[in-house]
């Protein structure tokens, strides 16, 4: 692959604050005005010791020399292009007349394996150019989010009456632990009185027809009675089934009815009853919840993730949870909201806990840490600053030499307060410059005028 090189001048890797401008007059010899112009040189991308656009200095860059020759473009006297030489055309301020630097960059300008080099050591440690080590993402991936502990959704029970009654009899309190099956509570309740009669009578009913039905059939068997009272017989023995079938409904939905109507409410599920809302004597209705019932084993943590960090979250991607005075439990995300809350700009997030140890509570809040999504191998964490933007892609300048920086696309997986986790052609320990790497990329963009300002080897 190609690769192209770009070099500093000392003068533009400090990036030297704009100076006043001082003018010389027109009679002045040549010599002093490009003395003139390199005096308001600044870190706009002029040359401050030539007084020409840094990007197509060829006093700095003597290998675009024979770009512009080669187009006829050239002032032999003086050693610059001829069309914004800065000592036969001072009106051009030694800027090629297309100049288009501030251009916005492309997508193709970020070049895989473009190298900025600096002319010299000193010139790299002058800009202020400083490189981190990059590190193999760790569990944590330096994402911390705020959870919460919260139950199970599908292991939580909210007991209501089954038919209006008084409570009777209180039996599980709060904190009891419990079994699928379990005595909570007794209700006394006349309608549960009359389905358990109803039943009764349905049944009664039943052994009736059923009676009939069977001396009906003995009859025609004998031929003594017809074959329409017996089809009446039968008839009369499905219809009490189906009432005897429908009373027994009613009456299982209330649980084990007594005699006096009272009826037992049961524990749905097996867990710990976090609640309740009802006394001795109180009348309740259908539509009150009398308990709440949880399992306290099998619980969620809903995490808060915000907008900026929800490019490497995935259904899939490990998750570290804090556990006080542990180590941290690694879960894993099972599932991730599509809509984010337009007032916290936050997508909830779920991942499951059993937690047998009961290590944690209910509405605890917690600390999680979020790693790189499920399959995101060669991930590597850098410092918060190394990430530049170049049109579509994000880029980092890995060091290749004391002076030299190769440019180098990567994937954001995860952004994090202090470093960004980042997957592409960069290793751990490859050094990533942080500090300064602004300046790499706008030499890199500089590089990218089509002008021939670049050595490609």
């Amino acid at each position: 692959m190609s690769r192209a090189r770009r070099w500093l001048t000392p003068a533009a890797a400090l990036a030297l604050s704009a100076c006043q401008r001082t003018e010389a007059p027109a009679s002045a010899p040549p010599q002093a005005r490009v003395a003139s112009a390199a005096a308001v040189a600044s870190a706009d991308g002029m040359c401050a010791e030539h007084g020409v656009l840094e990007a197509v200095c060829t006093k700095c860059n003597p290998a675009l020399i024979p770009v512009f020759q080669s187009k006829g473009d050239w002032c032999v006297e003086h050693g610059f292009p001829e069309s914004f030489c800065p000592i036969c055309h001072p009106e051009k301020g030694g800027r090629p007349a297309s100049d288009v630097s501030g251009s916005p960059p492309k997508a193709e300008d970020a070049i895989e394996g473009t190298r900025v080099r600096f002319k010299s050591d000193e010139s790299a440690g002058l800009a202020g150019i400083s490189a981190e080590p990059a590190r193999a993402s760790s569990g944590a991936g330096g994402i911390v989010v705020p959870g919460t502990v919260v139950p199970d959704a599908t292991r939580v029970a909210r007991v209501n009456a089954r038919a209006p009654g008084v409570l009777q009899q209180v039996i599980a309190e709060v904190g009891a632990a419990v079994k699928r099956g379990d005595a909570l509570a007794v209700i006394a309740s006349s309608e549960a009185g009359a389905s358990r009669s109803h039943l009764q009578s349905a049944e009664a009913r039943l052994r009736a027809a059923r009676a009939e039905h069977d001396r009906e059939k003995a009859l025609r068997d004998e031929r003594i009675s017809s074959e329409q009272d017996l089809v009446a017989a039968r008839r009369a023995l499905d219809e009490a089934e189906a009432e005897v079938a429908a009373a027994r409904a009613e009456v299982g939905v209330l649980g084990d009815v007594g005699a006096g109507g009272a009826y037992t409410l049961r524990a749905p599920i097996e867990g710990v009853v976090i609640e309740r809302a009802s006394s001795v004597g109180q009348l309740v209705h259908p539509e009150d919840a009398l308990f709440t019932i949880v399992d306290p084993r099998h619980l969620w943590v809903e995490l808060d993730v915000p907008e900026r960090h929800l490019t490497g979250v995935v259904a899939g991607a490990a998750v570290d949870v804090e556990r006080p005075a542990a180590p941290a439990l690694r879960l894993t995300i099972e599932y991730l909201s599509p809509v984010i809350d337009p007032s916290t700009r936050t997508a909830h997030a779920r991942a499951s806990l059993a937690d047998a140890s009961g290590d944690f509570r209910i509405n605890a809040r917690v600390r999680a840490h979020l790693t790189e999504a499920t399959g995101a191998g060669g991930a590597v964490a850098v410092g918060g600053d190394a990430v530049q933007r170049i049109g579509e892609h994000d880029v980092v300048f890995v060091r290749r030499g004391p002076a030299e920086f190769e440019l180098k696309r990567v994937e954001v997986v995860a952004r994090g307060e202090r470093e960004v986790v980042v997957r592409g052609a960069v290793a751990a320990g490859e050094d990533v410059a942080t500090t300064g790497s602004f300046l790499l990329k706008t030499e890199v963009l500089k590089a990218s005028i089509g002008s021939g300002c670049c050595e490609v080897d």
